[in-house]
């Protein structure tokens, strides 16, 4: 039987969608040498777009206040936004892709910004991607046995943990405001990306391009 190539899959399902999302455009796929740093910024894009996005229902949750049973929402709306944002200052791929660097986008003058945005990578880095002793995470492990004694003992083990799952509203709003500027940043530096990626294939030929155009099967 031959193996499953899934990221060939992939790539046919994607070459599907963009024709379906645009049925009235010739669309051709730019090569990966040509597109790799684009590619990057885009992808940080969206990463951005995505953490505004969570941000938003995030802080609406906190402002409105959630009873227990919706604390896990909380939890995966704040976990998700710091994953996703940390992901653009790392890069744990063996291709050395660009990564965005704070000191960068972010001056002195703008030191509650550089703050937050260490808070987050700490959380990340310590709280997040990692399990070990922490402020963000503090458990107790207890026992219990019944009150009443009807003759069998039974003892029952049991964990007690309380996490974090916001920084409070004054912090999610700075959150904001880094994400926008950071978002800027991404979209600057996409735009050099772009106008390099243009002049290139202007300087190509129409049979270049038409090996370039995607199909349909």
């Amino acid at each position: 039987m031959t193996p499953i190539d899934f990221k060939e899959n992939v790539k046919e399902i994607i070459k599907k969608q963009i024709l379906d999302d645009h049925p009235n455009s010739n669309n051709f796929i730019v090569p990966y040498n040509l597109s790799k740093k684009s590619a990057v910024y885009m992808s940080m894009r969206e990463d951005l777009v995505l953490c505004l996005k969570t941000l938003l229902e995030l802080k609406k949750l906190v402002e409105e206040g959630v009873d227990d049973s919706k604390q896990h929402i909380l939890t995966a709306l704040w976990n998700s936004m710091i994953i996703v944002y940390a992901k653009c200052y790392t890069d744990a791929s063996t291709a050395r892709k660009s990564k965005l660097e704070i000191n960068e986008i972010l001056k002195n003058d703008k030191q509650d910004l550089i703050d937050i945005h260490n808070h987050i990578m700490s959380i990340r880095h310590t709280f997040i991607a990692h399990r070990g002793d922490n402020e963000n995470e503090q458990a107790i492990v207890f026992f219990s046995q019944p009150k009443m004694n009807d003759g069998r003992m039974t003892t029952e083990y049991h964990i007690k943990s309380l996490r974090a799952n916001n920084f409070g509203i004054d912090n999610l709003l700075r959150c904001e405001t880094l994400f926008s500027v950071v978002l800027d940043h991404i979209k600057s530096k996409l735009t050099v990306e772009l106008t390099k990626v243009h002049s290139h294939i202007m300087t190509l030929d129409q049979e270049t391009l038409k090996t370039w155009l995607i199909k349909n099967r």
